[in-house]
């Protein structure tokens, strides 16, 4: 860094915001060799911002990113329809300015440029949202929110140790109590920040610091990258853009996030003359509850409810079909904005709590933070966790009781009486959906949702309880909730172009101005603990023509941000005229043209299946596995049936020489009799293992086209091959010259029959060329 003769600091390019965003930002500059200054108006003790608090997670669209244990699932979805954490479907086409669509990079860039930074994954794969609307609506098919092992602080620190190592080599310089108030432009291009140095603080992580100033700075720079967070923090900033669709905007609200996430930095930005769009598009959640412990003011915690909890309102009556917990966070806002009132009510037992109710946040899961696996192996078992437990004894929102009459009351002595609960009406809907428990034909749609997310086992084991009724004794005490709105999520935010680059409200790039993360707008479907899969783009930052000298993510302009109102998905690369995408093709083909697909083959609809919802674009029909290679798989599983048969009975006959030897008198000494029989139980072993290997090799190969599966089996079989061939020379040696008839040699060819077909079916034609193609699973 240097400074000019005006005092002026200059450096390559200035991070403004050092949480996620700004972290992976900054680590990708300065990799790439440039200078940067990383400001961030809270003491050092922040470092990470809202992403160390959060659970952490990144929503896959692909089997292979997204092993679901117990199910099986689909090929990947259209690139349309990938969705996270519930949003409406988004047109991700494979624009000629990315190169290829966001499920690609989901699948394979992503995944190993995260696996670079020594970030990995807890193997049971969760739900972001269930939806419960028909096959084209919002939600997920299948579980796709994969649950970074450390959570938040965890992916914090991949990129933190980055950041760090850079200041180190002096690369970085990091500057904590500088609040930026306003950008520099100079000829219609940003130059660099300005604004003040806030006094030295020694609060605590998320704790509110002092605002008072000490003086003021001014940096300048090539690029400023705008990474500074969303506006959930700032509730009179969240009124102001509630959208009037979800009903008034709730006086009362917990905030998801610490107080210093108030969307300065958008003003600022916005003043300076960049594009702000879509600022009534929010993401909060229904389910939050108030901290018995809290951070900073307002401090709630959101629950992560399992499907099994009873949904009430605020006047006691049960939520419509599909706003089950966990379904639908946006249909579940939009309705409670219609009731006049800004709560609701879970009403549970304690095995359903046990089983179901998780708890958002890094703090509120020591287990995967702490990465305990110990701690973690409690979730199987029966029983409370510590930190739900710890709000059944001192969280405000909590009712526990024997009986429904006083649960009611104790529902009632929260609110205060407004709304007063009806007992009788509340009994009425938990007598009728304890009755619907009674059989599997019951008419009640949570009830059958909730055991159809049983057939998921991973859901089974840890996340959804047995369905019971709801006032069974044995299900223990009753227990209620009130939930209240909880500020999250910005979707809206900075207008950027593909390259982060922010634009003017006209369209045009604003020279020298970049954004990242949540102030460009959550939701883009990528993978970081609070923001968007977008953050490395950032580095398009480093170089004057708005090309990244470091890594380049796909990153969606801001104006077609996710809304309920608009399913029609819209091009993303704004140079290529969007019309063509706002319809639906006739059959699909034109609209694949217009997003840079090949088109080839029969048309959409045909024998390939029906169009895609909404004209996207379907991705290229799976290949199915050849017959050979699921033949010489059966073979597999069939010879590892013989071999065990086979090692049993000459482990036995091995266990008897010495005794059957000496009864029949045969002229054989001890010695070589004892010889035989260590022969024999060595070999036995050695056959047991090798049909281990058959079932491994089967099984890999039916579930994958790795070319490791396809070396695993080939050896196998040969092994098995081999072992026939030993089995053929030695019994011929132990029984010299005795004629056989040709028996020897036809035991032989019956033990490698079936190994030497499947050699044939995997050594040559397709058997041989489905390993080592793409890999699909």
């Amino acid at each position: 860094m240097t400074s000019n003769e005006t005092g002026r600091t200059e450096a390559d390019a200035v991070v403004v915001g050092a949480g996620l965003a700004g972290l992976v930002a900054t680590a990708e500059l300065a990799d790439a060799g440039k200078r940067v200054i990383l400001l961030d108006q809270e003491p050092e003790a922040s470092l990470g911002g809202q992403a160390f608090w959060s659970f952490g997670g990144c929503s896959s669209s692909t089997p292979r990113a997204a092993p679901a244990p117990g199910a099986r699932l689909p090929g990947a979805g259209p690139p349309g329809l990938v969705r996270h954490r519930g949003l409406r479907p988004r047109l991700r086409p494979l624009a000629p300015a990315v190169g290829r669509g966001l499920p690609a990079v989901r699948r394979g860039e992503k995944r190993s440029w995260l696996k670079e930074q020594g970030i990995g994954f807890f193997p049971v794969v969760g739900w972001a949202e269930r939806g419960g609307y028909n096959a084209s609506g919002p939600g997920n098919s299948v579980p796709r929110f994969h649950i970074v092992w450390g959570t938040g602080p965890a992916i914090v620190e991949a990129f933190a140790r980055r950041v760090r190592a850079a200041v180190e080599d002096g690369r970085v310089e990091l500057r904590f109590r500088h609040r930026v108030d306003g950008l520099v432009v100079t000829g219609g291009a940003v130059t660099g920040v300005r604004g003040a140095v806030l006094e030295p603080s020694s609060v605590g992580r998320g704790e509110a610091s002092s605002r008072t100033e000490t003086g003021d700075f001014e940096i300048g720079a090539q690029a400023v990258v705008v990474t500074a967070g969303g506006i959930g923090g700032n509730h009179d900033l969240v009124r102001k853009n509630w959208p009037a669709r979800l009903g008034p905007a709730p006086e009362r609200m917990l905030s998801g996030v610490p107080a210093h996430v108030d969307g300065r930095m958008l003003q600022a930005t916005e003043a300076a003359g960049a594009s702000v769009v879509n600022g009534d598009r929010m993401w909060h959640y229904t389910e939050g509850i108030a901290n018995h412990s809290p951070v900073w003011a307002n401090h709630g915690i959101r629950i992560l409810p399992g499907p099994s909890s009873l949904w009430f309102d605020a006047t006691g009556k049960r939520l419509p079909v599909p706003l089950f917990p966990g379904f639908d966070t946006l249909g579940t806002l939009a309705h409670i904005g219609t009731t006049g009132y800004e709560h609701t009510w879970f009403i549970a037992t304690q095995k359903i709590v046990e089983k179901e109710f998780g708890l958002s946040g890094s703090e509120q899961n020591p287990d995967l933070t702490g990465k305990d696996v110990r701690l973690l192996a409690t979730r199987v078992k029966a029983g409370m966790a510590a930190p739900v437990q710890a709000f059944l004894d001192k969280g405000e929102d909590f009712v526990v009781a024997d009986t429904l009459p006083e649960l009611v009351a104790g529902m009632n002595r929260i609110t205060g009486g407004t709304p007063e609960l009806d007992l009788g009406q509340i009994e009425r809907e938990i007598v009728c959906r304890d009755r619907e428990i009674a059989h599997e034909f019951g008419k009640d749609m949570q009830i059958n949702a909730m055991r159809a997310a049983r057939n998921y086992l991973g859901d089974k084991l840890i996340r959804v309880a047995q369905p019971h009724r709801i006032l069974d004794p044995a299900a223990g005490p009753l227990i209620a909730v009130r939930l209240s709105i909880i500020t999250r999520k910005t979707l809206g935010g900075l207008e950027t172009d593909l390259s982060a680059r922010v634009l003017r409200p006209g369209g045009e790039v604003f020279p020298g101005l970049y954004a990242a993360g949540e102030v460009a707008g959550f939701g883009g479907g990528g993978c970081t603990a609070t923001g968007p899969w977008r953050a490395p783009s950032s580095a398009a930052a480093s170089s004057p023509d708005g090309q990244p000298a470091g890594r380049r993510r796909p990153r969606c302009d801001r104006r077609l941000g996710p809304t309920r109102a608009e399913p029609v998905g819209r091009s993303c690369d704004p140079h290529r005229p969007r019309a063509a995408l706002r319809r639906p093709a006739a059959d699909g083909r034109a609209l694949r043209r217009a997003a840079g697909v090949r088109v080839s083959g029969p048309a959409l609809g045909s024998a390939v299946g029906p169009p895609a919802p909404y004209g996207y674009p379907l991705p290229p029909r799976r290949p199915q596995r050849p017959g050979q290679v699921i033949t010489a798989a059966v073979l597999a599983f069939a010879q590892s049936l013989v071999v065990v048969i086979a090692s049993l009975y000459l482990w036995f006959f091995a266990s008897i020489a010495d005794a059957a030897v000496a009864e029949a008198g045969a002229p054989y000494s001890p010695t070589v009799v004892n010889a035989l029989a260590d022969e024999g139980v060595t070999l036995a072993v050695i056959q047991l293992l090798s049909a281990v290997a058959l079932v491994a090799s089967g099984v890999w190969a039916l579930n994958s086209d790795r070319r490791g599966a396809w070396l695993l089996l080939v050896g196998a079989l040969a092994v098995q091959v081999v072992l026939a061939l030993y089995w053929g020379t030695r019994l011929q040696s132990l029984i010299g010259g005795v004629e056989t008839d040709g028996t020897i040699a036809a035991f032989s060819l019956f033990f490698a029959a079936g190994p030497l077909v499947g050699l044939g079916m995997l050594l040559f034609g397709p058997g041989r060329r489905w390993f080592g193609a793409t890999p699909q699973g």
